[in-house]
């Protein structure tokens, strides 16, 4: 079985490793047959594991790259909370007109994805300059969503109905 889990991992073919093993020990189709039906199993478990070494892999890599680069779990639930939370009504003055940037404190900054200024300069015979500023935030569900991942919120909670209170239980069909 053990020859067959090997092939079968490799990427043989059945008809390859049932011709292989009956030419080489002289054993019946049968034999081979449930042999490799015996080894499937195994094979899988050989790729599951693979799987599983190359996801821990994976995580080590990004936890490293995350620690060289400063990226820490609390700076993130930060910047989610900057989206999540953000007022727009920090971006502006009491009368109403745009703060300038420089204004902005660093969780209203924090909140905004751009900021376009377009200026318009009148002729000579008037006065003054004609300025248009457009502002877009992140989207704050996404913050909000992002924030309850990294939390654990809003996972769904498993509920066991015990077998003698089924009378409750409603099924809609559609």
């Amino acid at each position: 079985m053990e020859i067959c889990a090997d092939e079968l991992f490799i990427g043989k073919q059945t008809k390859e490793i049932a011709q292989f093993l009956i030419e080489t020990y002289g054993v019946s189709r049968s034999s081979v047959d449930k042999w490799i039906k015996d080894a499937k199993p195994l094979v899988e478990e050989r790729r599951q594991a693979i799987r599983e070494a190359q996801r821990k892999a994976d995580a080590a890599t990004v936890a490293d790259l995350a620690k060289k680069h400063g990226v820490e779990l609390e700076a993130v639930l930060l910047e989610y909370k900057k989206i999540g939370f953000a007022d727009i009504r920090n971006v502006f003055t009491d009368t109403g007109t745009m703060k300038k940037v420089k204004e902005w404190d660093d969780a209203t900054a924090g909140a905004i994805s751009s900021v376009e200024s377009f200026e318009v300069v009148a002729d000579e015979d008037s006065e003054g300059v004609a300025v248009t500023r457009k502002l877009k935030l992140w989207d704050k569900k996404s913050g909000l969503d992002g924030l309850c991942k990294l939390l654990g919120y809003g996972l769904p909670n498993k509920q066991e109905i015990p077998i003698d209170d089924l009378s409750s239980l409603t099924i809609t069909f559609k």
